[in-house]
């Protein structure tokens, strides 16, 4: 079984809290100066402040402090990954993020490797400094975790798989899905109206209405 991610253990937690309100606690107001999901798919921006407080202590502040180094590892890793594998380049060529399924003679050169980098960032680095975006306000998590949505939202489709015949969406377009929607709604503060747009028709999410 593969190890759950540190963004989505943390995410669990969070969730959980986020329905449990701990006793004598009040709601609180979300500060100005710091972000708010857009609509809230995985919390409420009413909820975001206790969040805030809860990953100052056991057990989220373990999980947090995980997720911050992962985060800050893929954003210090991101600009020469994306240029040396020229990640731009060839996101608009490839037929699948998901690229081993993908026959060799459809698959521009540099492609595979191309297309298994930007497909890690997409699953891991990218919604952990979404996150890490929401909780502290940096934007440099929020630019990192955009432009990684941008090159994905380039790419033809996201995991999907030959099945009896045809080609179907399969689990991992579902993964990609889940963490590129978070991604979106936890930097959807610094995102232009095109970038919005670009969001929903990306993503397929209707829901991310702002």
């Amino acid at each position: 079984m593969m190890p759950r991610p540190p963004f989505l253990a943390l995410i669990c937690v969070l969730v959980l809290a986020a329905a449990a309100p701990a006793l004598g606690e009040t709601a609180a107001g979300v500060p100005r100066d710091l972000p708010r999901p857009g609509i809230g798919v995985f919390f409420k921006a009413e909820d975001v402040p206790r969040l805030r407080e809860k990953i100052q202590r056991p057990p989220c502040r373990e999980l947090y402090e995980k997720m911050l180094k992962q985060a800050d590892a893929a954003m210090a890793k991101w600009p020469d990954d994306k240029a040396q594998l020229r990640i731009s380049d060839l996101a608009p060529k490839l037929p699948d993020l998901t690229m081993e399924q993908v026959p060799a003679e459809f698959a521009p050169e540099g492609g595979k490797q191309a297309g298994a980098v930007l497909d890690k960032y997409a699953t891991e680095g990218a919604p952990c400094a979404a996150v890490a975006y929401l909780m502290t306000g940096d934007r440099r998590y929020a630019a990192f975790a955009w432009d990684v949505f941008g090159q994905c939202a380039k790419v033809n489709r996201w995991g999907w798989f030959p099945w009896a015949g045809t080609h179907v969406p399969q689990i991992h377009f579902g993964i990609v899905s889940r963490n590129l929607v978070l991604v979106a709604d936890c930097v959807w503060d610094t995102l232009t109206p095109e970038d919005r747009r670009l969001a929903r028709k990306a993503s397929g999410a209707e829901a991310l209405r702002a």
